[in-house]
């Protein structure tokens, strides 16, 4: 309702509907947050299972050449290297995936943080909407206890910003 000084009185009503839409879209955004965090270990995991699979078959690898074969030091060379290249491979596979979650936890971030900023804005904007509304009312309130007299049982102002007791 448009008051004068180009103020407005919000219904309780709406404004705590508005408020109880925006307490139900933060929870879901914090989810998706978390099913992101949680795509990111799996990755992770998978990424280290991998390695690990890479790191056995290697091993595999070399006790079978070791046991199959008649030239021992070519079999022990040849096995070192693939474990290295395994370890190479592993370690790699680890680091991408590592890469990959510090990317998607920025982005979790940047996205968490931006919606608690437009929220705070749209806090503040209704917080200075209620103490427009509440400074609108007092003038009012003052102006009709001015009526009645000013004696000594008349009601002191309440206080702002605080609760009344």
């Amino acid at each position: 309702m448009p008051l004068s000084g180009g103020r407005f009185l919000i219904d309780e009503g709406i404004l705590l509907d508005l408020v109880d839409q925006m307490r139900a879209a933060v929870p879901q955004d914090i989810r998706e947050a978390e099913r992101v965090l949680g795509e990111t270990q799996r990755l992770l995991t998978q990424a280290r299972e991998e390695a690990q699979r890479i790191i056995a078959s290697a091993q595999d690898e070399v006790r079978q050449r070791v046991s199959e074969s008649a030239i021992l030091q070519q079999a022990e060379q040849q096995a070192q290297t693939l474990l290295e290249e395994a370890r190479r491979q592993a370690s790699s596979i680890v680091s991408q995936g590592q890469l990959q979650a510090d990317d998607r936890q920025r982005e979790a971030d940047r996205y968490a943080s931006e919606l608690l900023r437009r929220l705070e804005v749209q806090l503040t904007g209704f917080l200075g909407s209620v103490r427009q509304g509440i400074e609108n009312l007092e003038p009012a309130r003052r102006g009709s206890t001015a009526a009645r007299g000013s004696s000594a049982e008349s009601e002191p102002p309440p206080a702002r910003g605080g609760r009344s007791s």
